[in-house]
């Protein structure tokens, strides 16, 4: 008798010859799709002048290579093997002087008529802050800046991480059967983040179109690779994952009569797929192809609604207007340092040489390399016998400089700054540590633009992501017969408030407009807490409004030096100092709260001044008592009736000043946003 899953192999197989799988609407959107996927690749695959004769595959290896100091084997046994590392240890000094620039962007935004509307700017400056570091953002700029130094192109991706988690903790656990009990808890996560793409994943429609045209790019596709169990915990909801087979192309006409035989790369591993990712812009069409077999329907529009591509690349320097690739900002430096990989090379091997030079020998014996040996003994052999060939006087003085002119070259390509370093002296004025800083910038001001690019481009789709994505109700309360909608609320801690003061800012979304006594009372807690020497500023912002207005969103980077390094406290004791002075010529004391507050956010040492006597009377009216939570119970029971819930001592659901601007003032409450 027929094993059960064989019976229900052949029946696959059997109907995979003779049933038409897809559509004809479906079977050419395939294969138009598979068209373009290929000539991508060919168009990528051509050999150009600007990659140095080299397709850009082969020389994007090359890239790789010197960047991670690749040491290549021998040609024969005399030759050295070396690699200085010249090229990674000067990029790994650029790179982290360029990460030690403050690239916080900043946001403005403008109404339809062309108005600001600064508060909400500075509060989606705190939320892509927050965003970035609830992803952990730091540990992604150096692999990020890293690619933008040493190859053609980076690739980064915004998109919103969608998963569902499931937390079990043992309940109980019987030894004598071998039985556990669980409680299984199942919990989702939504949140915005953005990953960092191999340069040779992504595939442009048009090769010609330059990076700073990126969006007009026709299509662009994504690949990737993963084991199909991987891939099946992803897509195994589709329809059309039953179709998909592992493995490379085979030419199996018995496999649902070829139809998914197509494979853009052959060189799978029988238990790995190969996923395509095809974005269309200009005709709003996203589709995914698995091992040939398309997953979603014709016509599918892309799973973002703001404009352009969520993917986006970069280069450190374009090379031609007709080129999506850039230049490498280390080709000159890479070519001296082949030069002086292969000079030391050469001084090693007549160093050899001198030790153990050639040797004539008369007549027909041949002796021994040995006999250059430490402590050899020799008989039967006359000296005169033995001659040298050429003359080996070892590595001359005149290679020697020759070397060092090379090595020299290589520091004027790539350099480096003290103050960059950390390194400054403390006679230096702020007025030239500025200046170093300058001139240090320009050395590698391109790399910085570059920099600042990234940087300015990924926060406006972190914006676009943020309100397409994250202000949706993200549960549902059920309390006292009604129904209140809950959604996201970001808690920022250590950023700039009003008047350069440093505190926390709570900003929450909602869909109901915050009332006037609510404003009022949290405007009263704002001060009291301040006066406790606590700063804390609280936002609301009206998700319906934010949506129904349409806003023109505008994001500008200025490189500066991160607080606590060496330029910031030479500015900020030069800056004091001539605060002292005016105050003394003036009579006009200074706030010391202001200086206070720099001064422990610039040496990083939190709390190291007592805080300000608090005032003799305590407040009352709208404050009332404060809970151990330390909020207000009427802010606290206002929170409620808006549909957030308390974070930790903050109010889910709190507000500052509200902006003067009647068209959006309950747009953003409080500091109505």
């Amino acid at each position: 008798m027929q094993s059960e899953g064989l019976k229900i192999q052949d029946e696959v197989l059997k109907e995979g010859q003779i049933q038409p799988l897809l559509k004809e609407h479906e079977q050419s959107q395939l294969d138009f799709i598979k068209n373009r996927i290929d000539y991508a690749k060919r168009q990528r695959d051509q050999k150009l002048r600007e990659f140095n004769g080299l397709d850009f595959m082969t020389e994007d290896q090359a890239n790789r290579d010197i960047r991670n100091s690749f040491i290549r084997p021998k040609k024969n046994d005399d030759e050295v093997r070396i690699n200085t590392g010249t090229v990674e240890k000067k990029m790994l000094t650029i790179v982290n002087e360029v990460l030690n620039l403050n690239m916080q962007p900043e946001i403005h935004v403008f109404d339809e008529n062309d108005k600001p509307v600064q508060e909400l700017g500075e509060v989606f400056e705190n939320i892509v802050k927050r965003t970035n570091e609830q992803e952990d953002d730091e540990d992604l700029k150096f692999p990020m800046l890293w690619d933008l130094a040493t190859r053609r192109i980076m690739f980064c991706e915004e998109y919103q991480e969608e998963k569902e988690c499931v937390d079990k903790k043992k309940k109980k656990y019987d030894l004598e059967k071998g039985e556990i009990e669980f409680d299984t808890k199942t919990y989702k996560i939504s949140r915005p983040r953005k990953r960092l793409l191999d340069a040779r994943t992504v595939l442009f429609g048009d090769m010609s179109i330059p990076a700073h045209r990126y969006n007009e790019q026709p299509y662009i596709v994504k690949y990737d690779r993963k084991h199909w169990r991987t891939a099946y915990s992803v897509f195994g909801k589709f329809a059309n994952w039953k179709y998909v087979k592992p493995g490379g192309s085979s030419n199996d006409m018995s496999w649902f009569q070829g139809v998914f035989d197509w494979r853009l790369y052959s060189e799978l591993s029988e238990e790995e797929v190969e996923i395509l990712y095809y974005y269309s812009y200009p005709d709003d069409e996203y589709q995914i192809i698995i091992n040939g077999v398309p997953m979603l329907p014709p016509n599918t529009p892309l799973p973002w609604e703001y404009e352009g591509y969520s993917i986006q690349g970069f280069v450190s320097r374009e090379m031609e207007q007709h080129l999506a690739y850039g230049q490498l900002y280390s080709i000159n430096a890479r070519v001296l340092a082949g030069l002086q990989d292969e000079m030391i090379r050469l001084i090693v091997r007549k160093w050899r040489k001198s030790i153990e030079p050639s040797v004539i020998v008369k007549g027909k014996k041949v002796l021994s390399r040995d006999i250059w040996g430490t402590g050899a003994i020799i008989s039967g052999i006359d000296p005169e016998d033995v001659k040298t060939l050429g003359d080996d006087k070892g590595v001359t003085s005149s290679e020697m400089e020759t070397l060092n002119l090379v090595s020299a070259k290589i520091e004027e390509e790539i350099g480096v700054s003290k103050l960059f370093q950390g390194m400054s002296d403390k006679r230096m004025t702020a007025t030239q540590a500025l200046e170093q800083m300058k001139q240090a910038v320009k050395s590698i001001g391109l790399l910085v633009y570059a920099w600042a690019r990234v940087v300015r481009t990924m926060t406006y789709l972190r914006i676009y992501n943020v309100i397409e994505n994250n202000t949706y109700p993200q549960d549902i309360n059920y309390e006292n017969g009604e129904i209140e909608k809950v959604y996201k609320s970001f808690t920022i801690e250590d950023t700039k408030l009003d008047n350069d003061v440093s505190g926390s800012m709570v900003v929450n979304f909602t869909d109901k407009d915050v009332p006037l006594e609510i404003l009022e009372s949290v405007d009263e807690y704002e001060r009291h807490e301040k006066k406790k020497g606590n700063h804390v500023r609280f936002k609301f912002i009206n998700v319906d409004k934010l949506r129904q207005f349409r806003f023109h969103w505008f994001v500008s980077v200025q490189p500066q030096e991160k607080d606590s390094t060496a330029l910031q406290k030479i500015m900020y004791s030069d800056q004091l100092n001539q605060a002292v002075g005016l105050m003394n010529m003036t009579g006009r004391r200074i706030n010391a709260d202001t200086w206070v507050n720099d001064f422990e956010r610039i040496w990083k040492k939190k709390n190291a001044f007592e805080q300000a006597p608090p005032p003799q009377q305590m407040m009352g009216g709208l404050m009332g008592e404060v809970p151990q939570s330390g909020v207000p119970a009427e802010i606290a029971q206002a929170s409620e009736g808006l549909g957030q819930s308390p974070v930790g001592s903050q109010v889910a659901s709190a507000v500052s000043k509200s902006t003067k601007r009647p068209s959006v003032n309950s747009l953003t409450a409080g500091g109505n946003v």
